[in-house]
């Protein structure tokens, strides 16, 4: 009786129930943080002396990005760095091994590119390989490509050599140089992945990409894979000790940038598209000591070139990745490890990580007031009548339903766009930072979406229009609204937690929570307040717009992600829940704004 009364107490003070709310998930959210926080377990790194000789690695940079620039997947001298490579693994003793492999790029069917390797048997466990790999093609915007990444190709070849000069490693090794990274989305490395006779039997792979221009100041681990995956934790730490073992200073992605990073899932390299297929995989990043210039003047540009590339800048890059190689090699066993692709955890320092459940579980409690904030207020609306309620919420339906068809209607034509020849036709996605067609929107392939969805929006209004009335009656009516859309935000989060619970709290939450504070009156005030609120919610959108803009050069924002939606880069799932969120934001404009 005396629970019962208390609950119709907080019934009655929504406020007082939301502030109990979030102190209840503030001090759940304590509890499996303590419960979930683990220190990192010590992994041996390899204590010999590294044999990598940052002179070759350098020569064979400069004799790939001088005698053979512009390797672009179009260009004859693609082919002939091709052949040099295939010749220099020869020249070492390897057998050289090729994939080939066909890709559309602007239209156009580019046949006979070709991922070159070789592999070196290992003598102990040898159902297990270990991959070591670079990329030798340029953008279109560059061309000698030296430190992106004629760098790590050099560091590769390099680590060839000092691999077959002494006795076989315990593991296969495999020398991988993919082609077409720039373009379709590390078009080579999936081939690779889809296509090598042993890639399940893969435990590791190494990308290098690449050595930094001017003066490296230290060495990125990058971790995230596209769409999908990250580097499990074993893989990531070794990489992190390797550099360390140098010494060297490593520059680690963790806690908030970590979160971020698991959210979008679009890496900048070949190791993105291992992950994807679930192999453990990370990529060698080095980073100058003016990053703003590396990626702004010097990345992806013509002044990407050996006069930029410093000898001293290799010794620590290679012999990194050759402590890496041989830490790993030295593991006992792990195909049939629990570790072996378990990426489910948090790193929140350099000595602890959190599980992955209590990281899920988090994420969770910091939704669950506004969980509470819905419940409170459907438990309000029993006070009306049950025909009425019922009457405005088949209503506001039936608009989302309109909104969410006509969206998905142009959401379809968008991916039919480059088949119907609209736009021009890539594998995945057209090349990578810099590229011009990311600065050159297509108003008309834009327009001509908008005009569609508009259209059907328009024609099912029409067919609908008798039973689907849009008129505000009375704040009541307004209250049931915004009840329905907070069920409606809250199925969404859902749907993305399911998904990718980092994504959903990066982006659902401040809508989620600023929603709440909006006001069900029509005054001038509260809807100028609304406004504010609703433009705050997003806020994330807008940082990571910014973040990826200015950083990592993608072009115009809004042109990119027509493209990545359009190529099929960002995925069907996400795209879908995106257009259920712009529908809801689309209603609460209408309701509480306008």
């Amino acid at each position: 009786m005396l629970n019962m009364l208390h609950i119709q107490r907080l019934r009655q003070d929504p406020r007082r129930a939301f502030l109990l709310s979030v102190l209840a998930s503030a001090t759940l959210i304590v509890l499996v943080f303590m419960a979930g926080i683990h220190r990192i377990p010590a992994l041996n790194v390899w204590k010999g002396v590294p044999k990598f000789e940052a002179g070759n690695a350098y020569a064979l940079t400069e004799k790939l990005s001088r005698q053979y620039p512009r390797r672009m997947p179009w260009r004859p001298e693609r082919k002939a760095a091709a052949e040099f490579l295939k010749s220099h693994l020869r020249s070492l003793g390897y057998e050289a091994s090729s994939i080939v492999f066909d890709e559309i790029i602007a239209g156009r069917k580019i046949e006979g590119l070709e991922n070159v390797y070789a592999i070196l048997p290992g003598n102990q466990v040898t159902d297990e390989y270990v991959v070591v790999l670079a990329h030798y093609d340029t953008t279109d915007t560059t061309i000698e490509g030296a430190a992106d990444d004629a760098s790590g190709v050099g560091t590769v070849l390099e680590l060839a050599r000092i691999f077959k000069n002494e006795k076989s490693p315990r593991r296969n090794l495999v020398f991988l140089l993919t082609d077409s990274e720039e373009f379709g989305a590390f078009w080579g490395a999936h081939q690779f992945v889809a296509r090598f006779p042993h890639i399940n039997q893969v435990v590791a792979a190494i990308s290098l990409d690449f050595v930094a221009p001017e003066k490296q100041k230290s060495i990125m681990v990058l971790s995230d894979g596209l769409k999908n995956g990250y580097s499990p934790l074993w893989l990531r730490q070794l990489a992190y000790d390797s550099i360390r073992a140098v010494p060297f200073e490593a520059d680690e992605t963790r806690n908030i940038l970590e979160f971020i990073q698991r959210a979008i899932l679009i890496p900048p390299a070949d190791h993105g598209a291992f992950l994807m297929a679930g192999i453990p995989a990370m990529n060698y990043f080095g980073q100058s000591e003016d990053f703003s210039r590396q990626m702004g003047a010097i990345h992806h540009t013509p002044l990407d070139n050996m006069d930029h590339l410093r000898l001293e800048s290799f010794i620590p890059y290679g012999k990194a990745a050759e402590i890496l190689m041989r830490s790993i090699d030295a593991l006992p066993p792990l195909l049939n490890s629990p570790e072996l692709r378990d990426s489910d955890y948090l790193k929140i320092s350099e000595t602890h990580y959190l599980k992955g459940w209590a990281s899920r579980t988090i994420h969770f409690l910091m939704f669950f007031p506004f969980l509470t904030y819905v419940t409170l207020l459907l438990q309000d609306l029993k006070k009306r009548s049950r025909t009425h309620i019922f009457k405005v919420m088949r209503n506001e339906a039936k608009f989302l339903a309109l909104i969410m068809t006509s969206l998905l209607s142009g959401y379809a034509l968008l991916r039919l766009l480059p088949n119907l020849k609209i736009i021009t036709k890539y594998e995945m996605f057209p090349a990578t930072q810099k590229s011009s067609i990311l600065y050159q929107p297509e108003y008309l392939a834009l327009l001509l979406i908008v005009t569609f969805a508009a259209t059907v929006y328009f024609l099912l209004s029409r067919l609908f229009a008798s039973r689907a009335e849009d008129k505000l009656t009375n704040p009541i009516d307004v209250q049931i609204r915004h009840s329905l859309l907070g069920v409606t935000l809250g199925l969404i989060t859902f749907f993305a937690f399911v998904k990718n619970s980092y994504l959903s709290t990066l982006m659902l939450m401040p809508p989620a929570y600023l929603w709440m504070f909006m006001k069900n009156n029509r005054k001038f005030d509260s809807r100028l307040l609304n406004a504010l609120l609703f433009l705050g919610g997003l806020a994330s959108f807008i940082a990571i717009c910014i973040v990826l803009t200015a950083i990592f050069h993608i072009g115009v924002f809004y042109w990119y992600l027509f493209l990545a939606v359009s190529y099929g880069l960002i995925s069907v799932y996400a795209a879908v829940l995106s257009l259920a969120v712009i529908t809801v934001g689309i209603r609460i404009l209408r309701n509480l704004v306008l």
